[in-house]
């Protein structure tokens, strides 16, 4: 019977472990979207700032779940200045929530 216990003790942090292990990753400190996307050009790389934007919004704001994961949209348009991260991701944002400078381009290209 200790055994069978034992064994079934095992497997529940097999389960469980994992899980706790994925609640508390919050993902990179910064990402560096040019790299990360495969994007060229001249405009210097936004490093987005992931830890700061954590500290001030939950994970569902532009992930699809509450523990992060996928984005809510699809970044396809990678080039010129009305590429899917404008339109889609930092614009919107920035205008709701009134980030000053939030479309100026040094704001995140730096």
């Amino acid at each position: 019977m200790r055994g069978r216990s034992l064994g079934l003790i095992a497997a529940s942090l097999l389960v469980v472990t994992p899980i706790l292990a994925f609640a508390g990753d919050k993902g990179p400190a910064t990402i560096d979207l040019k790299a990360k996307y495969g994007i060229t050009g001249s405009k210097s790389a936004v490093i987005f700032p992931h830890a700061m934007h954590q500290s001030k919004l939950t994970c569902d704001k532009c992930h699809t779940s509450a523990a992060g994961g996928k984005l809510k949209f699809d970044i396809v348009k990678k080039e010129g200045i009305m590429n899917d991260f404008h339109s889609k991701m930092c614009w919107p944002c920035h205008t709701a929530m009134k980030v000053p400078k939030g479309k100026a381009c040094a704001t995140c290209h730096k």
